[in-house]
Formats: structure tokens, C-alpha cells, sequence
């Protein structure tokens, strides 16, 4: 591809105000000249996927990540909560290594989770929300709430603080069934 641009010069960030701009600007800023060019570009329109899964018939989202709930709605995606207790057999991501990036990505701490699926009853609480896969943005919804996925809720630090034990350091199970 060909994108219409102009040509830019990189200038290093002057000590006095290095205040004026967030730390993940890195030490220089690339400014626009009046000088128009045109860049080449590769156009990848073939994804391959590196990992495939078989996906639910629908998720469950544990109770209290409104930032997680809100985030599926603005997304266009249909969510229930589910009202009484209950039991259901599920499939649990039990976490065993949380690796978060060194450096800032806009705004936002990178995080890779490590782990395994495995079969379970659980007991699920009034409060949790139920997500599913039969609606017409069903291909989103594991993009946005499967723990490996690269651009996902996890990946994005949504559910940081349940990750992790407070208390021991030891990762938990992942809080979507």
C-alpha cells in the first residue's frame, strides 16, 4: 500500500520539558514538515491463527468487573446477569504465570497470562453475568474475553486485580468461566 504523508523530523526531547509529556513518549517526538511523501507499506490482509480452541456455548463472567461488563456493552455485546445461585459444569483457565510488559503501551500495562484449561463444577454466584456465543457478535466476545488472547480484556489489565493473590502472590483461576 501507498499512504500519502509527509516527511518527518525527529527531535529530542529538551530536558525543561520533558514535564510536558507522559513518560511512554519515549525521549524523542517526530514533528511534520511541510515536505509531502509517499511511504510503502506491506498490506497484511491474511491473518493466520498461531492457536486455535474449541469455544463455548457461552461465558461466565464473575461478579463485580463492572469495567469488564461495561467494556462488552459498549462492544454491542448482549450480557445477563444471572440471578440465583447455581451449579454448572465449566471450563476454568487456572493461571500458573502472570507476565506484564516493561514499558507502558498507550496508557496500559501489557499483560501474558500462562496456564491450563480444565473441567469443573462450579458454583456460581447470583450477580455473575452470563455472555452468549448466540448473537450476532459471538466472534468478539472470545477475542475479548479468552486469557490468551493477544488483544483481549486480560491483555488489556481489565482484570489485574483478581489475577493474582493478594495475600500469597499466587496466581488464581482466570474469573471467566
Amino acid at each position: 500500500l501507498t499512504i500519502k504523508s509527509y516527511v518527518f523530523k525527529i527531535e529530542k526531547i529538551k530536558p525543561e520539558d520533558r514535564k510536558k509529556y507522559p513518560p511512554w513518549y519515549g525521549d524523542y517526538l517526530a514533528k511534520k514538515t511541510d515536505q509531502h511523501k509517499d511511504y510503502k507499506v506491506p498490506y497484511f490482509n491474511k491473518a493466520k491463527p498461531t492457536k486455535t480452541i474449541s469455544l463455548p456455548s457461552a461465558y461466565i463472567v464473575l461478579p463485580f468487573q463492572k469495567n469488564v461488563l461495561d467494556n462488552l456493552k459498549q462492544h454491542g455485546i448482549a450480557v445477563e446477569m444471572i440471578r440465583k445461585p447455581v451449579k454448572l459444569p465449566v471450563q476454568v483457565f487456572n493461571i500458573s504465570k502472570v507476565e506484564t510488559a516493561k514499558r507502558l503501551y498507550q496508557g496500559n500495562v501489557a499483560v501474558k497470562l500462562e496456564g491450563k484449561y480444565e473441567e469443573k463444577t462450579m458454583d456460581i454466584p447470583a450477580g455473575a453475568y452470563y455472555v452468549s456465543m448466540k448473537q450476532p457478535l459471538a466472534r468478539l466476545i472470545p477475542v475479548l474475553l479468552e486469557p490468551l488472547s493477544g488483544d483481549g480484556l486480560a491483555h488489556w489489565g481489565f482484570f489485574n486485580r483478581l489475577l493474582v493473590s493478594q495475600w500469597t502472590g499466587r496466581p488464581r483461576a482466570y474469573p471467566v468461566y
